[in-house]
């Protein structure tokens, strides 16, 4: 009896409370899990929902690259309107320095579309190419980056 009258009246506390729980969420149908197939079992399920989860990954993967490709090639642009902008001297620098990284870029592209197209291990050998060629392509905007601020020493 002693445990009863704290419950009851902790229950009469909440029951306004939870009362109004889920007013404002959109009402959406319950969706029973799929029914299993004939021959399915946990293992297979377990199996599937990595599958799933895999893909996924890889698609969000896919567009981060996709976004800091996309990113790198807009900060070359920049670096080319920067060199204009400072004159001959420096427009010349970087017109030497520029196929390079233009190359560099379409290299990235091209380990972007194998990664695109591949699974399993040909997706993981083409995903540190891709890491590989941004990283080399971000050093050498960064060196060009460097030789427009006057920050770089000729060695």
């Amino acid at each position: 009896m002693d445990l009863v009258k704290p419950a009851l009246i902790a229950a009469l506390m909440l029951s306004p409370v939870l009362a109004g729980c889920g007013r404002d969420a959109p009402e959406r149908p319950l969706t029973p899990p799929p029914e299993p197939q004939a021959g399915s079992n946990a293992a297979d399920d377990r199996w599937e929902a990595a599958k799933r989860n895999a893909t996924e990954a890889g698609s969000q993967f896919y567009a981060a690259a996709r976004e800091r490709l996309d990113d790198l090639q807009a900060r070359l642009n920049d670096l080319a309107e920067r060199a204009k902008a400072k004159g001959a001297e420096a427009q010349a620098e970087f017109d030497r320095r520029r196929p390079e990284m233009e190359r560099k870029i379409a290299n990235a592209k091209e380990q972007l579309a194998r990664m695109k197209d591949s699974s399993g291990a040909a997706w993981e050998k083409a995903k540190a190419g891709f890491s590989a060629a941004v990283d080399d392509l971000q050093k050498s905007l960064g060196e060009a980056a460097d030789e427009l601020r006057g920050t770089r020493t000729k060695e």
